[in-house]
């Protein structure tokens, strides 16, 4: 296997850089008394001026979920009186910080009191003046026990400056946010097992409810998310809760087949964690409340990094796995646009993967797998594409078909890296699209100051493709390279390499047989 983790390695140091300069925007900002406000439901906040844009930071749109609100759904936010200073980022949620360096860079401080969102809005008119913009509300990723929204890369300034109210928000993780136990059923047989998934739905119902004071239109609300953030997005497709909260979909480098627990499976280790947390088999929802955050955080952090964790299914926010909702018809028909990066298989060694653990579930089919690939590849060249096909390429165009025939979808491969990183990368590594996304390379001096013509060249482009889709739900528009929608019939999908070029059936035989692998198996990959 290549070292692999370089890409995530580069980000992580980009955002150090960017801390030990001064510039991190995370930080602590005295108040501005001239500084933009806006009326929320819960009461008048104040934002601030920053990167010709307003921004309101740490808005609460639930009550803290901590003490009896542990492990129960969102619960309203009290209300407040006078002006609330919303200028800062709120607490992550609890986490390691050893889970995700990035963590530790960028976040403010950690904490179970952690549901709050952020907004970015145009500071003047973009188009007619009085015109409703459209809404893009992130979901961060990081494999759903670790992540933060006041990380550099994900600043949604850059996209309000092209007239997209951005909204980025926290929500549970680790067992904080997916956990099941006898316990809490004995308490409330209604309740479920997703509190992360809910506070997502949660956040959501807050931008129908409050995003017209931002300039925001409630009615064009673009769900995006990347890695975890993009599973999510893919569940809240399938969640009866989410019904008519989003309007599109953008989905980066998730896996729709990923492995996960049912609610027997959940139970079973819920109950695992509270006893290595020393509490008894037989406790009651109150004495699970009382094990300390600090307790359910080591417990998150011991947890095998490839371990089956995320949504549980069979309760009320995610009732079937993806697979199962498709077949059942249940995906909400909403305009999808998803893709994968050419190198995902940088992540493998963060989740302790080696190529013998990503070739075993091809188990009797490995031979059959190994004549699509070139011959002349070393059996590490094939394990590395085998994981980026199996775990993103393959799972994602599964379901960019599936959308396509419910509403329209649209596939990209992003094959680009910057100039002065090319010799270190073989492709484009997990993560690398989100200064593309956001447009926060210019944020970041490291990388802004090594940033060729070309490459900007190419981040705007792709930032343009996906403002056209949050806008009007295709990505193209008579000055860009055309796009072709993702369908059965072309299987086209958009390759952002040096140049953006449409490429019809790429790797096809290599989804089919990776597709029909995945259906047939009884466990997911």
């Amino acid at each position: 296997m290549h070292s692999g983790n370089t890409g995530y390695k580069v980000l992580t140091t980009l955002a150090k850089a960017m801390l030990l300069s001064g510039l991190l925007l995370s930080g602590a900002q005295a108040e501005d008394l001239n500084g933009p406000l806006a009326q929320t439901k819960s009461g008048l906040i104040r934002g601030v001026s920053e990167l010709g844009v307003r921004a309101f930071k740490g808005i609460p749109y639930a009550a803290p979920p901590i003490k009896e609100n542990r492990w129960r759904r969102p619960q309203p936010v009290q209300p407040w009186s006078g002006v609330r200073v919303t200028s800062q980022f709120g607490p992550a949620c609890a986490q390691s910080a050893q889970e995700d360096p990035n963590t530790r860079l960028s976040a403010p401080s950690v904490s179970e009191d952690c549901l709050t969102l952020n907004v970015w809005t145009p500071s003047s008119p973009i188009g007619a003046p009085d015109a409703p913009k459209p809404v893009m509300v992130w979901l961060h990723g990081g494999d759903f026990r670790s992540g933060v929204v006041s990380y550099p890369l994900s600043n949604g300034a850059q996209l309000a400056n092209q007239g997209v109210v951005v909204v980025t928000i926290n929500y549970r993780l680790g067992y904080f946010g997916f956990f099941d136990h006898p316990a809490l059923v004995r308490e409330d047989v209604t309740t479920p097992a997703n509190f992360g998934l809910l506070d997502q739905i949660e956040a959501l119902k807050w931008v129908q409810e409050n995003i017209s004071a931002f300039g925001g239109d409630p009615g064009n609300v673009t769900l995006a998310g990347d890695d975890a953030g993009a599973v999510s997005a893919y569940y809240l497709m399938a969640s009866p809760k989410a019904l008519g909260l989003f309007h599109k979909v953008i989905a980066q480098s998730g896996d729709p087949w990923l492995k996960l627990e049912d609610r027997n499976q959940a139970k079973k280790s819920g109950m695992k964690a509270a006893t290595q947390a020393g509490v008894a088999a037989d406790a009651d929802a109150a004495q699970l409340r009382a094990i300390p955050a600090g307790t359910l955080i080591k417990l998150n952090s011991e947890l095998p990094p490839d371990a089956a964790f995320g949504p549980i299914i069979g309760d009320e926010a995610a009732p079937y796995t993806l697979l199962d909702a498709v077949d059942r018809k249940l995906i909400a028909p909403v305009p999808l646009l998803t893709g994968v990066n050419s190198y995902e298989v940088s992540i493998a060694p963060q989740l302790n993967l080696t190529q013998e653990t990503i070739l075993a579930p091809l188990g009797d089919q490995k031979d059959a797998a190994r004549a699509l690939y070139p011959e002349d590849w070393s059996d590490t060249q094939f394990a590395e594409k085998v994981f980026s096909d199996m775990r993103y390429n393959a799972p994602n165009r599964w379901l960019a078909l599936e959308q396509s025939n419910r509403s329209s979808a649209w596939f990209y491969y992003f094959n680009y890296a910057p100039q002065y990183l090319r010799e270190q990368f073989s492709g484009t590594p997990h993560g690398w699209h989100l200064p593309f996304t956001f447009g926060t390379y210019s944020l970041i001096p490291e990388m802004y100051a090594n940033f060729r013509p070309q490459d900007i060249t190419m981040a705007q482009r792709f930032q343009r493709y996906l403002v056209n889709f949050m806008r009007s739900a295709s990505p193209s528009d008579p000055t860009l390279p055309n796009w072709p929608a993702y369908n059965a019939q072309n299987q086209i999908m958009m390759v952002l390499g040096d140049a953006a070029e449409p490429m019809a059936g790429l790797f096809r035989q290599r989804i089919e047989f990776f597709t029909t692998l995945y259906r047939n198996s009884n466990k997911k990959y």
